[in-house]
């Protein structure tokens, strides 16, 4: 999700499991005012950021896992990676001598490790790292320095699936937008949101035309389209078609789900 009416930005790129999605703020705030301007800018490399989430679903419990997670995404480009599912013991931050990257990481809740979120930040960009702030399993942020007057803020979440019930989904919302309200000149929202997003009507201003559910007894995906309507957000991954075997990140086993 990226906000609505924040300044022009540099050209950014995010994705999922490496698929790089062009997406800036245009001077109109509009989906076509975003597209027009990457395509227009000229910004040298220094001034463009790639920027990623990923879900790391078992988790980064130990050295080996965490070494194997770096060795795999250095074979993409990426400034930064947004992480869920880190399952972590305890908050750690970790600078690899090899690369200079670093993985800052939050722990999980309960005796499952439940969640955890976290980043990897390349080391091209480590020197405009201004905070990286882990607030709950759910829920971590990045500020970063990009000459402007306010930050950019980068907020990486991991929602609750549909199992934990519509307070414990209200809650982490809520969560979400107490680390929302703050300066940023350019503020984004990307993770795992568990929810899948019906047809854009009339009533949807941030939502593309590319979705892939339905509203029929979808109570996480209206509560998504609400979140991103009351707070300006675009959700940015429906206004680009994606290939069909690209549009699932995780396909559950059990039918129940």
């Amino acid at each position: 999700l990226i906000h609505a009416t924040t300044q022009p930005t540099p050209r950014v790129s995010t994705g999922i499991d490496g698929k790089h999605h062009p997406i800036g703020t245009g001077r109109s705030g509009s989906p076509k005012g975003l597209a027009e301007q990457n395509r227009r800018s000229k910004g040298s490399a220094e001034n463009r950021l790639h920027i990623i989430t990923m879900n790391c679903k078992y988790g980064l419990k130990d050295a080996p896992t965490k070494d194997l997670l770096i060795h795999q995404v250095s074979k993409i480009k990426y400034d930064v990676i947004g992480l869920c599912e880190t399952r972590g013991k305890a908050e750690s931050r970790t600078k690899w001598t090899q690369s200079g990257d670093e993985l800052i990481i939050g722990e999980g809740s309960g005796q499952q490790r439940v969640g955890g979120v976290g980043f990897i930040i390349n080391r091209r960009i480590t020197n405009r790292d201004i905070e990286v702030q882990i607030h709950s399993h759910r829920v971590a942020t990045l500020k970063l320095d990009m000459g402007k007057k306010e930050p950019l803020l980068i907020v990486q979440i991991y929602a609750p699936h549909k199992d934990y019930g519509m307070d414990e989904i209200e809650k982490f919302y809520s969560e979400v937008e107490t680390h929302l309200d703050q300066p940023a000149y350019q503020k984004i929202v990307m993770g795992d949101f568990n929810a899948q997003l019906g047809p854009k009507s009339a009533y949807h201003k941030y939502l593309g035309k590319f979705t892939n559910g339905t509203w029929d007894k979808n109570e996480h995906g209206e509560m998504l389209a609400d979140f991103a309507d009351a707070n300006k957000l675009y959700v940015m991954n429906t206004f680009f078609q994606k290939h069909p075997d690209k549009r699932w990140t995780f396909q559950s086993t059990n039918a129940a789900k």
